[in-house]
């Protein structure tokens, strides 16, 4: 085999052998086990990436907590208040307890901007670099986002001057001011794709060229 082969081997072992485990989870349990689970997740992941098991987590699980702050998350599973949590691998060295991880999914960050940006739209690179982001302006949600944590951390770690940067709270604000400035902003994959589908809206979207995220 490839390197390439041989990792999607090893992958293709673990996700069988998970696949398994919660096969016999479910038939060898009771069904009520599923109902004393405190379950979070970041509201993009559940909203987006597995808004079907949300939903019935919602009525069968015993609380679920959906917030787009990170450390509300990891507070609450290092305190026991949580027993699952759906996050972003990078912040796993903040788990003061043992756990066990499963991965689920791997997506690169994209850059949202207007089509009418004249920056932007001018570019032939497929991708933006740091040095292009560094002259932008952006908006994020604020700095319990994990976005904007691991912007500022990378930056920091290659002595980047920081872009500017804007906060907003809620995600329609953020994409309306998008489409209709020269202000960008940052997302997964799934979550700007979905902005830019949106034909009511002149959005434009490219990768993020930073391997970290």
């Amino acid at each position: 085999l490839t390197p390439t082969g041989k990792l999607f081997y090893s992958q293709s072992k673990k996700v069988l052998h998970d696949f398994n485990s919660l096969y016999h989870l479910e038939n060898d349990q009771p069904c009520s086990k599923f109902s004393e689970l405190h379950i979070g997740a970041l509201d993009s992941i559940a909203s987006l990436l597995y808004s079907g098991f949300f939903i019935e987590a919602l009525s069968k699980a015993k609380q679920v907590v959906l917030t787009n702050k990170v450390t509300d998350l990891i507070n609450d599973f290092n305190l026991g208040n949580l027993d699952v949590i759906f996050m972003d691998e990078y912040f796993e060295n903040e788990l003061t307890t043992n756990f066990e991880k499963y991965f689920l999914q791997a997506e690169p960050y994209y850059v949202v901007y207007s089509k009418n940006n004249t920056l932007l739209t001018k570019l032939d690179a497929q991708k933006i670099t740091p040095d292009i982001l560094r002259s932008c302006e952006l908006i994020l949600y604020p700095d319990y986002c994990p976005i904007h944590i691991c912007i500022k951390q990378i930056f920091q770690k290659f002595k980047l001057k920081l872009p500017q940067i804007h906060e907003a709270e809620f995600a329609e604000s953020t994409t309306a001011l998008v489409a209709n400035s020269d202000l960008v902003t940052i997302l997964p994959r799934s979550l700007a794709y979905a902005r830019s589908a949106n034909p009511n809206l002149n959005i434009a979207i490219k990768e993020l060229a930073i391997p970290e995220l």
